[in-house]
């Protein structure tokens, strides 16, 4: 039967093999946990930066679709007196809008696709960005994607009014001023979003 002594001198020996492994063993843990978290926050990095680009060219690609559909809705208000609103007169007043502005035609088409993907993407922006952001979505959704076209004219004159405080708007005259329309429109549609696009880069670059 081995002495007290004896079985503390093993136990010492033990705990002196050991204790390196296990130190080690923690060691190598506690890498891989910062390794993990690395890779992680770099992925969710990664996306949110992707998220962002795609953010980003999609407010550019709204704002060229809505500015072509307002001046292809200038167009057809100036010419719908033209035709009844039976269906075959619509049809006719599409192809006679076709051979007018066959580029704008085509373009404002497209508009809902653009529409429906931007709507989409804030959704998104909204979960990933957290609450902050999702307050300037809300806004730019109250402020800008709701808007209508006589919303739009309203845009307009408020423009002209600051420059000139005696402006009337005269709404059938609104194709000659369709260069200064669209320009109101564009500074109006950037003041909100540019809030968006100011914040999201300060949240991922914090």
């Amino acid at each position: 039967m081995s002495s007290p002594v004896c079985d503390l001198n093993i136990i010492l020996e033990l705990k002196k093999a050991i204790l390196p492994v296990i130190l080690t063993s923690l060691f190598g843990l506690g890498v891989w946990l910062i390794q993990n978290t690395l890779q992680t926050k770099g992925k969710e990095l990664e996306y949110k930066i992707a998220l962002f680009k795609e953010l980003t060219q999609l407010f550019l690609d709204y704002r060229t679709a809505i500015v072509v559909k307002l001046e292809y809705t200038v167009i057809k208000n100036e010419r719908i007196e033209q035709f009844d609103l039976s269906s075959e007169d619509y049809f006719k007043l599409q192809e006679k809008l076709k051979q007018l502005a066959p580029s704008l035609f085509e373009k404002q088409q497209k508009f809902d696709e653009i529409h429906n993907k931007l709507l989409t993407t804030l959704v998104l922006a909204e979960q990933i960005f957290g609450p902050r952001i999702g307050q300037d979505i809300i806004i730019f959704r109250e402020k800008v994607i709701m808007l209508n076209f006589n919303d739009h004219i309203q845009i307009y004159e408020d423009f002209k009014q600051i420059l000139d405080p005696n402006f009337i708007l005269q709404k059938d005259k609104i194709d000659y001023e369709i260069i200064e329309f669209k320009l109101a429109v564009i500074e109006y549609y950037n003041r909100y979003q540019d809030v968006i696009i100011k914040n999201i880069q300060k949240e991922i670059f914090k």
